[in-house]
């Protein structure tokens, strides 16, 4: 029975990707009016392109991301069936759910006091999808993004970790920090000329970054020298939050109760560390904690919670202090039992 529900469901999604990139596929680049289209195209794709625009009229239709834009706000994260179909097909779109629409409306009214939402759902219902939308929308609209695509795969991690100099208890990750540094590099290019830091910083015996140097200073000394990485992602998280008077910033966590679950990173020793042993969680969180609660009014926090057996539970999640109240936005899809004419809807 088990089995039988899994084929149909893996079944029904395999349609529905099929429907989306079929219908993206033959779509021209240049302007072309949707009444020229065919009819079972007009039926699945909107005109809108921009998150910014959209509006619940788009609900349940697709639209397109340019490939520019895919390659800079999503070059990390995502789905990994969802990301074989993109780099198939060429081409990269998202479903307009509901829960999505109301974030960005929250979004676009924003004034003092920030929203915070966290999504939950069972697995496949379109939580990490749903909080793409609004980091795309955030992209669009000039925000500095804070994305952290997976706490999950950061704390499960198998690459090498190193004891931190600062701290002897905590463990660093030079590999993954870097990895981030440089995603990070990337979606917030054009802000960090602006950016300066608010304080001296001293990294080993030699190197120093002083009060009023670019903020693309703390990147440039974790990716030339990795040792130093996963710091770099503490002050940057830091000087970030200290910052968020200037800019408005979108903070986006995948998979956030993988903080609080098991962790399978190991020591140079070769053994299991303790999740409130990793540095990079640590940053997170510390970073998390005052921009919610302390600085927060201009950031948004976006937090997707995967639900399955092996992460922890959500009232774990719940427990953890956010500081004020956050809504909790529930994700879950509808699938019609028949091969034909199978769809989600959220």
């Amino acid at each position: 029975m088990i089995l039988s529900l899994l084929f149909r469901r893996l079944a029904a999604n395999r349609l529905v990707s099929r429907r989306f990139f079929a219908a993206n596929v033959e779509q021209p680049d240049i302007g072309i009016d949707k009444d020229d289209l065919e009819p079972w195209k007009r039926s699945y794709v909107t005109e809108r392109t921009n998150p910014m625009n959209h509006s619940p009229s788009d609900l349940s239709f697709l639209y397109q991301i340019p490939n520019s834009e895919f390659k800079t706000v999503f070059s990390q994260g995502l789905p990994r069936n969802y990301r074989k179909e993109v780099d198939i097909f060429g081409q990269a779109g998202l479903l307009v759910r509901k829960p999505a629409l109301k974030i960005i409306n929250s979004l676009k009214n924003v004034k003092n006091d920030a929203p915070r939402f966290l999504i939950s759902g069972p697995d496949g219902c379109g939580k990490s999808l749903t909080l793409a939308h609004a980091i795309h929308f955030g992209f669009k609209a000039g925000w500095l993004i804070v994305y952290l695509p997976s706490a999950f795969q950061l704390v499960h991690s198998q690459k090498p970790t190193r004891h931190s100099h600062r701290n002897p208890t905590q463990f660093d990750q030079p590999d993954e920090s870097v990895a981030w540094l440089k995603n990070f590099r990337l979606m917030n290019d054009r802000f960090l000329g602006e950016m300066s830091l608010s304080s001296n910083y001293t990294w080993g015996k030699k190197d120093v970054t002083h009060a009023g140097d670019p903020l693309a200073r703390v990147i440039d000394q974790g990716l030339y020298k990795p040792v130093h990485a996963t710091d770099a992602v503490g002050v940057l998280l830091k000087e970030v939050a200290l910052q968020q008077d200037k800019r408005n910033v979108l903070f986006a966590v995948d998979a956030f109760n993988g903080f609080f679950g098991m962790c399978s990173a190991r020591n140079p020793d070769g053994n299991k560390i303790g999740v409130e042993s990793l540095g990079m969680r640590r940053h997170f969180l510390r970073a998390l904690q005052s921009m919610v609660v302390e600085v927060g009014a201009r950031i948004w926090l976006g937090i997707d919670v995967w639900v399955e057996m092996r992460c922890c539970c959500v009232g774990s999640v719940e427990k953890w202090k956010f500081g004020r109240n956050i809504a909790v936005l529930q994700s879950q899809s509808f699938i019609r039992r028949r091969g034909i004419g199978t769809r989600m809807f959220f």
